[in-house]
């Protein structure tokens, strides 16, 4: 059971409880090497700062946490603050690079909504990391959207994913992610909208049990939206070409071929119910994940905690994954 759904005021839960939630908020961004500020804290809870505070200082104290400036983290962090601090930089850095490139996937026009996922959503990248986007596509129109996307790629970027990586995209009728787990709901509240912000706004009300882990998250702002462009020629064009039955032909034979060469790959790497949770094949879903980012995370979150209940010789109650 989800213990916050049993408050309709969480600033009613018993300090035990707030203590539990702030350590398990800590251990699951360890997995990341990410300390948050008491800010971000709060943002994951709802309650009262000054019963936060006190917890806050409490852990600290009893060396269950610890602060460096305005960084917490469940281990001693300087290395972790100094490089936290590099990446959000390069992240700032990347978003004209980010907004440019929804610029030219908005160019797609089954695409209603744009969305930077991902480390960059978090205001975080490290070298090696992609750009990420969330597409909302026309309803009907996921998988063509994913081939037009592929092509540009192959085309223009070399094939290369580095600032260009599509990776989930949705049926713009289908909005409500069917993955409910702390993983998605962290990407849910993170992702930032650079295109169709009504849509974006659709996909938020569509996922409300994001509430259940973030009660007091806030809906991003329409600040990096780009505009609706007019239709070109060469858009006009293909709508004309693909925005029919053949269209709808052609998107199921690439979601066919796509889920075939999936199982190729990754046949051996992932058990059935893994492959289908990381490269999720659907008339209304294109999810590519590999090599399942969600179940390393879950792994390590999993160990994070059996790590920390063993070391301060604890037991969390109410873990919800």
């Amino acid at each position: 059971m989800n213990w916050m759904r049993a408050y309709n005021n969480i600033s009613a839960i018993p300090q035990s409880k707030v203590t539990e939630q702030i350590l398990l908020i800590l251990l699951y961004f360890k997995v990341f090497d990410h300390p948050l500020t008491l800010n971000e804290i709060k943002n994951h809870l709802n309650t009262e700062s000054s019963k936060l505070d006190t917890v806050i200082n409490s852990l600290v104290k009893e060396k269950k946490i610890y602060q460096h400036s305005q960084y917490f983290s469940t281990k001693p962090l300087a290395k972790q603050v100094a490089y936290r601090q590099e990446c959000n930089q390069r992240a700032i850095q990347k978003l004209p690079l980010a907004q440019k490139y929804s610029k030219v996937l908005a160019s797609i026009p089954f695409i209603k909504a744009i969305c930077l996922s991902g480390s960059i959503s978090k205001g975080v990248m490290h070298q090696d990391s992609d750009i990420d986007y969330f597409i909302i596509a026309q309803s009907g129109k996921v998988w063509l959207t994913k081939l037009f996307i592929v092509l540009y790629r192959i085309l223009f970027l070399f094939n290369t994913r580095k600032h260009f990586c599509a990776n989930y995209i949705i049926d713009e009728n289908h909005l409500e992610i069917d993955e409910k787990n702390r993983f998605t709901a962290t990407e849910i509240v993170s992702m930032i909208p650079t295109y169709g912000y009504e849509t974006y706004i659709k996909l938020k009300k569509s996922n409300s049990w994001v509430n259940d882990y973030f009660p007091n998250h806030k809906t991003q702002t329409n600040q990096l939206i780009i505009q609706s462009p007019d239709k070109t020629f060469f858009q006009k064009l293909i709508l004309i070409i693909f925005d029919n039955t053949f269209g709808q032909w052609l998107g199921r034979q690439f979601m066919n071929w796509s889920w075939k060469r999936y199982q190729q790959k990754f046949k051996n790497q992932l058990s059935p119910e893994w492959l289908e949770i990381a490269f999720k094949t659907t008339p209304y879903v294109s999810k590519s994940h590999g090599p399942n980012f969600q179940k390393v995370v879950s792994e390590r979150f999993a160990q994070n905690i059996e790590q920390f209940e063993k070391e301060h010789q604890i037991k969390f109650e109410n873990v919800v994954f």
